[in-house]
């Protein structure tokens, strides 16, 4: 079966209620009202306002892309609303800096407003219309992987978080019926679809980060988020989002080395200034952390809510931890327990292969010069579409991305070649599917 995602499908899909955002949990948080009206005063202090900088950004991007661009961040600003209040007030900047990574010559800067939302729509028809193993025990991928959550081995971290959390043993949730597992599902989808709808707000951080190691030779005291590891461990040490570093122990083992605490301090803070997705998981939790009640009751609904931001935090950073994982990049890992395998670590492992897939609809600068007035700007979106294809016999899933010219082509076979190796070699790529049945993953260009 194949599955083909594009920016029309997403464009026809999106005035429906077929992919519409998963709202049976949210809000997730209990707002506190003071601490809310605190930060929008701050906010409009600050001069921030959203309509101002979509108004800059229309006339940076001209009609067509603009509209593009407004359409998914209209529909994810009012998702926001309820499932991560917060994010209004991160909206300006961040609408300026995109604008700004579209038109860098710089390979590692892109747009990411489209491709949030796009990664969004990616993960929920993913989720629900491919379909994996055989046979009798053929099942949705969304089955599969609440079945996972729910009473699979290696999963047993976020089952002992969430009893941490408050949610009783004797909980419906616990109860691995059929009411179960159908609970399960949808806190799934929805905990997939936020995390992919602002899985990349880290990288104003990795910004930071790489200023601050550039500007060292010279002795500039640039503060970068690497600078806040410790700090960082200290307060959120004990959160859901740390479980990877620890082997996805929900609870810290009482015989660790005495070496192992210095050892993790390292990783966090080589995550924290090379790459997006801590940053970006702490920002998340932060800013939902900084508008919550706290102390409340925890009550089994609280404790469910509260879980899927936690759960989508760790998804977020997880998702860009292939280069911690690879380390120096020899033969073997260096931090083999950051393996993404679907079967400890199903909403990772999710969203990852998501993000590879979303490649399509992302708009890229290119420059004309021109004698008179210096240079004029174009937009276009290399890739055109992207299509998921799993064998009959379900043990080969193909990607293939269609490619708008030949130098996009050649571009991007070169690029997969060595991406298909760090993500999908058998013996040690770092997203591993075989729990599916799917023995190995190949990229094509057409």
């Amino acid at each position: 079966m194949s599955l083909t995602f594009s920016l029309k499908d997403f464009r026809s899909v999106a005035t429906s209620s077929e992919f519409s955002p998963p709202r049976l949990l949210a809000p997730y948080i209990s707002i506190d009202r003071a601490e809310y009206s605190s930060l929008a005063d701050q906010f409009a202090r600050s001069g921030g306002s959203v309509a101002d900088a979509f108004s800059h950004l229309r006339s940076r991007l001209g009609p067509s892309w603009f509209a593009n661009l407004y359409a998914s961040q209209s529909a994810i600003l009012s998702y926001s609303q309820t499932a991560f209040p917060a994010y209004r007030f991160l909206l300006p900047e961040v609408l300026a800096d995109d604008w700004a990574a579209t038109v860098d010559w710089r390979s590692y800067q892109r747009d990411h407003l489209i491709h949030q939302p796009l990664t969004a729509y990616v993960v929920y028809k993913l989720l629900t219309r491919l379909n994996v193993g055989a046979g009798e025990s053929e099942a949705s991928l969304l089955d599969w992987c609440a079945d996972a959550v729910l009473g699979g081995p290696e999963t047993l971290y976020c089952r002992d978080y969430l009893a941490d959390m408050g949610l009783e043993e004797a909980s419906l949730w616990f109860s691995g019926g059929p009411i179960s597992r159908e609970l399960w599902k949808a806190l799934f989808l929805e905990t997939a679809y936020l995390a992919a709808a602002f899985h990349d707000m880290g990288y104003p951080w990795r910004y930071i980060g790489k200023l601050g190691s550039r500007l060292e030779h010279v002795l500039c005291m640039v503060r970068g988020p690497g600078d806040q590891a410790e700090q960082i461990c200290e307060v959120l040490g004990d959160r859901l989002v740390f479980v990877p570093f620890r082997n996805y122990c929900a609870r810290t083992r009482p015989d660790r080395p005495v070496t192992w605490v210095p050892n993790r301090l390292g990783l966090i803070r080589d995550a924290l200034m090379n790459t997006h997705g801590l940053p970006g998981a702490v920002a998340f939790l932060y800013l939902n952390d900084v508008l919550r009640e706290y102390p409340v009751e925890q009550i089994g609904a609280i404790a469910i809510r509260r879980f899927c931001v936690e759960w989508a935090a760790l998804a977020i950073m997880m998702h860009d931890m292939k280069d911690i994982y690879w380390g120096e990049g020899g033969l073997n890992p260096d931090n083999p327990q950051l393996r993404l395998r679907i079967e400890r670590d199903p909403l990772s492992s999710i969203l990852t292969l998501a993000d590879l897939v979303e490649e399509f609809g992302r708009p890229c600068a290119t420059f004309s010069p021109d004698q008179d007035s210096g240079a004029s700007v174009r937009y276009q979106s290399a890739c055109q579409s992207a299509t998921v294809e799993l064998a009959r016999n379900k043990e080969t899933l193909t990607i293939s991305f269609e490619m708008s010219s030949s130098p996009d082509r050649a571009n991007k076979v070169l690029f997969l070649e060595k991406e298909n190796q760090e993500y999908f070699n058998p013996r040690d790529g770092f997203l591993d599917l075989s729990a599916l049945g799917i023995r190995s993953v190949r990229f094509l260009v057409e």
